[in-house]
């Protein structure tokens, strides 16, 4: 079933089943081809128009890249490899935070990726985290306590639109390659893109 919410294309197949304490448990298969949100920090700067292409592996645990705003104000880019250490899958989690100081341990901002608000199954939350599941499942807002379990991201391919102050960051997940036990990938490549101006 192919559902089209204004310019967000979403495939969801809803799927309810019982529990072991005959429980209705529903979740969701979300495979949306791209998701907005609007980050909570507000203001006027823009960035030139970039492309950050990363080639990501388990020997590189964290990319960092400064982003300087057509202001002169300073921003960090920061890649992670795998910062959720409870997940079965290899990941990587991006977040850009805004730099509050130069100290030589600079002091930065909350991640600019925080929503002003959330979505539905609070993906929104993470929406940085690349998570190399095909078949994504995403369990009802109904079942909270299921949240434990580390579902709740989007789904790999999705490509995620930030509006930060004005100007968007835009996340591709490009070609990638599991290995053979299918937990972690020998090819992934992630693309950053940088708009002056907001898009979605």
């Amino acid at each position: 079933m192919k559902i089209k919410y204004l310019q967000i294309a979403l495939l969801s197949i809803f799927v309810v089943f019982n529990n072991a304490n005959g429980q209705r448990v529903e979740f969701t298969i979300d495979k949306r081809e791209k998701v907005v949100i609007q980050s909570c920090q507000k203001g006027t700067e823009t960035v030139k128009t970039q492309q950050i292409k990363l080639a990501l592996s388990s020997k590189n645990k964290i990319y960092n890249q400064e982003i300087i705003g057509d202001s002169g104000k300073r921003y960090l880019l920061r890649v992670v490899h795998s910062p959720y250490f409870n997940l079965n899958l290899e990941h990587w989690e991006v977040k850009m935070f805004e730099v509050l100081s130069k100290a030589s341990k600079p002091k930065l901002s909350e991640s600019l990726f925080s929503p002003e608000k959330y979505g539905t199954y609070l993906q929104d939350a993470y929406i940085g985290v690349l998570y190399p599941e095909e078949k994504p499942i995403v369990y009802s807002e109904k079942n909270e306590a299921l949240w434990g379990e580390g579902k709740g991201f989007y789904y790999f391919k999705t490509v995620r639109i930030i509006n930060i102050e004005s100007f968007c960051v835009v996340i591709r997940v490009g070609n990638y390659k599991f290995n053979k036990n299918k937990t972690k990938l020998d090819l992934f490549e992630v693309l950053i893109d940088f708009t002056p101006t907001c898009i979605g």
